[in-house]
């Protein structure tokens, strides 16, 4: 399933399964928590996520959307962000 422009109605195409996979790697991770520790499972997990998400052709801002879209809050995204090198 894609996304649609709400003003537009232009559709835009559902994700890759690469991408997808990334999305939900990170996610998982999420709900390890992540954490400030820059040496954590979690932190590594995160990073991995969103390398592949990245090289599947997502941008920073389509993983925070994503992530936003599961019901992260500010700090969790902030944390993510700072892990991800999105700041």
């Amino acid at each position: 399933m894609g996304a649609a422009n709400v003003i537009t109605g232009e559709k835009y195409p559902a994700p890759s399964e690469a991408a997808q996979k990334a999305i939900e790697h990170i996610d998982w991770s999420g709900n390890h928590g992540w954490t400030d520790k820059r040496d954590s499972l979690t932190v590594g997990q995160a990073r991995q996520g969103s390398d592949d998400a990245r090289a599947a052709g997502r941008s920073n801002m389509d993983i925070y959307g994503a992530m936003v879209s599961l019901g992260y809050d500010e700090k969790s995204l902030d944390k993510l962000m700072a892990i991800i090198g999105a700041n």
